[in-house]
């Protein structure tokens, strides 16, 4: 799969939609991510980054870490990556009509 781009205040708007009908999330997973890190110079030139907020569904669910998935999993071609199309929009009409009961969400 590419490098997950939705972190933060992206993620916390899945969080709210989590459950919601007609929404039905399709992509890759998000990256896990706060957005609030913490950043820090280890020896050796090298850098970490430890998040130092614990956010969760409502549920208690965590998704720091893990990332939130999504319902239909779409990971765009290496050639895409390149070229710059995005693999989801380009499916989605096809969802959309797979089913009668698609046509809703």
């Amino acid at each position: 799969m590419g490098e997950a781009t939705t972190v933060s205040a992206g993620e916390d708007f899945l969080i709210y939609l989590d459950g919601a009908s007609p929404i039905t999330r399709m992509g890759e997973p998000t990256l896990g991510s706060t957005g609030q890190s913490l950043f820090l110079d280890l020896f050796g030139g090298g850098s970490a980054r430890i998040v130092t907020k614990r956010d969760t569904y409502p549920d208690g669910r965590d998704f720091v870490g893990y990332g939130i998935r999504p319902a239909i999993p779409v990971a765009p071609p290496v050639e895409d990556i390149r070229t710059g199309p995005d693999a989801a929009p380009e499916r989605a009409p096809a969802f959309l009509h797979s089913e009668p009961t698609n046509a809703r969400r």
